[in-house]
Parts: structure tokens; sequence; C-alpha cells
């Protein structure tokens, strides 16, 4: 168990904060059987641990790159995945054995943000020219023509 994310209850009182800037191993994310989404580097948390009456919570900076598959090329490349401001709270007793391990609700967060369209150029693929003559139709209509304003308006 990851002894930076995971804090003794009894450690904080109420008020009480704990400072937090670590990095971790990305292995708690179980992406083992994952062959297209890869961690390449380690999961940066720089924030606290606090305590308000009942509650205990981490606000913390979160980042990490991973390495995934272009949607259009299916070339490899990294992606950065933030999270400015995560926070996560939970009732003191709803948690056993006095302690309280993020990892899985930090697991949730940073997958919850991997995009499912990505794409190697950012918001356009960088090797469209090189493809493009494979997703246009016989009647010369492409399936993608509508695909800027679309990931323009999810970006938005």
């Amino acid at each position: 168990m990851s002894d930076t994310l995971c804090i003794q209850i009894d450690t904080l009182r109420c008020g009480d904060q704990i400072q937090l800037d670590e990095k971790v191993n990305a292995s708690f994310l179980c992406l083992d059987e994952c062959d297209e989404l890869k961690a390449v580097s380690e999961i940066t948390v720089c924030g606290k641990f606090y305590r308000v009456d009942r509650w205990i919570g981490i606000d913390a900076r979160v980042s990490v790159v991973f390495c995934l598959p272009c949607a259009l090329c299916n070339e490899s490349f990294e992606c950065a995945i933030e999270l400015p401001q995560w926070v996560h709270e939970e009732e003191i007793a709803q948690l056993s054995k006095g302690q309280w391990d993020v990892r899985e609700p930090l697991r949730e967060a940073i997958l919850v943000e991997v995009p499912f369209f990505a794409q190697c150029g950012g918001s356009k693929c960088g090797n469209f020219g090189s493809i493009q003559q494979f997703v246009r139709s016989e009647d010369g209509e492409t399936p993608f023509k509508d695909l800027d304003s679309i990931i323009q308006l999810q970006q938005g």
C-alpha cells in the first residue's frame, strides 16, 4: 500500500492539514491488462489532506502522462492528464481500520479524464493527410466532415 496515498485518521484533528507533494507509482491504476493505455510517468500529487468535523478530505493538483493510440491513425502518442483541483471527501464514520486510502477515488478521477477520442495532434490528427484518402466514401463524402466542429464542441 502506498503510504503517501493512505493516511491514518488519528493524525488529523479537526481543522488540521497535512501537506502532500509526492510522486507515486501508477501501478494502482491497474492498467496491466490494457494494451492501449499505459502510464509513462509517475503520478504527481500536490495538495493537502484535511479534516473538518466528521469529514476527511483531500484537495490536490494531480498530473500523469499516458501513452495511447490516436483514434484516427492509430499511432501511439503521449497525452498529459491534468486535474488542477481534485477534491474528494469521505465521512470518517464510513471508513474502516482507522485509515483512509485515496487510491481508488484517485484512480477513478484520473481514468475519467482520459480522452475517449484522442488524436495525436491534440485537436487534430497529425497524420490525417496520409490517411485522408482512406476515409472518403465513393460519393466523395467523408465520414469525418463534421469532426472539427464536434471536437470544438467537446472542448468548448
